[in-house]
């Protein structure tokens, strides 16, 4: 009797659509912002890799990356967090979280005490994208770079 109800129990989980399937686009991303805003690293990797893989040309499949780098600049992981904003660049060039995504870079670099890297970054942020949020920000950054460079 009970190695029907494994059996029965096993088909009935091997019938089942994957998480992927039964969640929709939307819905993935909805679960990668949950998992950046509770800080679970662990979830967030698997939300975003489910996103890119189910729906790769998904809007908002940048906006999960950015998502995913910050993340990592939370948990101080700056060359992991370099390597997914630069996807960003690599495989979304126009999109709307390029300049955010290479200042997030600047300041990886910057953590990094990758200095000269960081000031050229910021100096073509300001150059590319003058009047953002980001341009603004640059001077400050450049400042910091000042001062760590001297200390």
């Amino acid at each position: 009797m009970n190695f029907l109800k494994v059996v029965l129990f096993s088909i009935l989980v091997l019938s089942q659509p994957s998480l992927a399937a039964q969640q929709n686009e939307e819905q993935v991303y909805i679960d990668v912002i949950k998992s950046f805003r509770l800080r679970n690293q662990l979830a967030l990797r698997k939300h975003v890799d489910i996103l890119l893989k189910e729906y790769p040309k998904s809007s908002y499949a940048d906006n999960a990356i950015y998502l995913r780098g910050q993340a990592m600049m939370q948990n101080r992981q700056y060359t992991e967090a370099i390597r997914e904003f630069q996807k960003i660049g690599d495989l979304y060039p126009r999109s709307n979280k390029m300049v955010s995504a290479l200042f997030s870079k600047a300041q990886a670099y910057r953590k990094l005490s990758l200095y000269d890297v960081s000031e050229k970054t910021f100096k073509q942020i300001k150059k590319q994208y003058p009047g953002s949020p980001e341009a603004e920000r640059c001077d400050l950054e450049l400042k910091l770079i000042e001062v760590q460079k001297a200390g």
